[in-house]
């Protein structure tokens, strides 16, 4: 999809519920820890209980997805991963997006007749987006076609308030809107613009775990 510049926190800390639902079925949840640096770096450890459940880690066009239950390390290029909620590349997107008035927005423009504070980018040969904006310039909702026009993803930034360095949603949401399935993150304890060292963005497997190659979010998650 087309990319825009946008100003936002540089860093995020946060304590994140995170429910994932597929065709409109039974919601599963998990409990986990977020730790982002703008542009693409992140850290998220997910957990039931007292289980660790897995680890995803990513920086630049990789990614690793840590799975003590199987000891196992996945790696794979966010280049690979076709858009879904679970896309690292779309995930980090979300995490940082900022508008506001005076930024630079190359091919991103006003919609004609609209009230709403709608924004469309140029289309390309990925395809283009729609962005909704408030009045101060907090995104609310984002959405994402191919070329065709062909509507496949969403975004929703919802509950916005002041936490630690600054304005932050409460929640985001990720609509797969081909495969019908959705991500939700559930923010509490949030701090932005902490200094954080760049060796947590970086994998950590013990040294017997399988190291896997990418596959597929099909595969290594089930239907």
């Amino acid at each position: 999809l087309t990319t825009f510049s946008s100003r936002g926190p540089r860093s995020v800390r946060a304590d994140v519920v995170v429910s994932f639902q597929k065709d409109g079925g039974e919601k599963d949840q998990l409990e986990g820890y977020l730790e982002a640096v703008r542009p693409d770096r992140m850290r998220l450890r997910t957990h039931l209980g007292l289980i660790q459940a897995f680890e995803l880690t990513s920086r630049g066009d990789s990614f690793w997805i840590s799975i003590p239950h199987y000891d196992a390390l996945v790696g794979g290029r966010k280049s690979e991963v076709r858009i879904t909620p679970l896309d690292p590349a779309r995930l980090a997107q979300a995490l940082f997006l900022r508008v506001s008035e005076g930024d630079s927005l190359p091919g991103l423009v006003a919609e004609k007749d609209s009230a709403a504070g709608w924004f469309r980018s140029t289309p390309d040969s990925s395809g283009w987006i729609r962005l909704l904006l408030d009045p101060s310039g907090r995104p609310l909702r984002l959405l994402g076609f191919r070329a065709s026009g062909e509507p496949i993803v969403e975004i929703e930034w919802s509950g916005f308030a002041q936490v630690q360095g600054g304005a932050y949603p409460r929640r985001i949401t990720w609509r797969d809107l081909l495969l019908h399935q959705s991500l939700v993150f559930d923010f509490d304890g949030t701090r932005l613009n902490a200094d954080l060292e760049n060796n947590r963005f970086e994998p950590n497997p013990h040294s017997d775990w399988k190291v896997i190659p990418w596959t597929s979010w099909q595969d290594m998650f089930g239907p």
